[in-house]
């Protein structure tokens, strides 16, 4: 007879009659039925979708987004005024990218961090205590941002709402692009990665 192949499982078909303790009489059509039904549940176990788990992030501790970030003044490019300057120009533009690059956003900081550096040093106070308001307010605003997604990005997964984990991980990925040895940073890669995949399976799932 023929073979059926499904998965792992091999299913013998046959037109041989079967013996029977009882002459002139085959197998009962419920005992057909129920290994048909049986080979079948086999059969869906084995090529069902395998679900992925996202990972847990309990015990894991957020870092702090600034903390090691760089701000001395060095350099052979120009007087510590000089690269004050550039520093602040630097931080204005990548300042104003951070609604589209989080990661740009830090940086800023960094570069306000450098910029009241140099000023120090250049003797300008003022100017100095300036670019520190400019540094507080992006890193108050980059915080609540980091809060907020966080909390988000955990009731996206558990709602199962994926495209909204792909948008949360995404940014939150972009604000400790600079911290990539941290162990929470770690996390919120994978669990990008395993949220596109489970974005993909939902929308192919919702085409069929």
């Amino acid at each position: 007879g023929a073979e059926l192949h499904i998965g792992r499982i091999r299913v013998r078909v046959s037109n041989k009659k079967t013996k029977s303790k009882a002459a002139g009489k085959g197998p009962s059509p419920i005992v057909a039925i129920g290994g048909l039904a049986i080979v079948g549940a086999a059969a869906w176990m084995l090529l069902r979708p395998t679900a992925i788990e996202v990972p847990t992030s309990e015990g894991l501790q957020p870092p702090d987004l600034f903390e090691a970030l760089d701000g001395t003044c060095s350099g052979d490019d120009g007087t510590p005024a000089e690269r004050a300057e550039q520093a602040e120009y630097n931080g204005h533009v990548t300042g104003d990218r951070y609604q589209y690059a989080p990661g740009d956003g830090v940086e800023a900081v960094r570069y306000y961090m450098v910029a009241a550096t140099c000023l120090r040093e250049a003797g300008r106070e003022t100017d100095a205590a300036e670019v520190d308001r400019f540094r507080e307010e992006l890193i108050n605003t980059i915080n609540a941002d980091y809060a907020g997604l966080r909390l988000h990005l955990e009731h996206s997964m558990s709602v199962e709402n994926w495209s909204d984990a792909v948008r949360d991980s995404e940014r939150l990925v972009g604000l400790v692009s600079h911290l990539s040895e941290d162990p929470y940073a770690a996390w919120l890669g994978q669990t990008l990665r395993i949220s596109r995949a489970q974005q993909a399976e939902q929308e192919a799932a919702a085409e069929r």
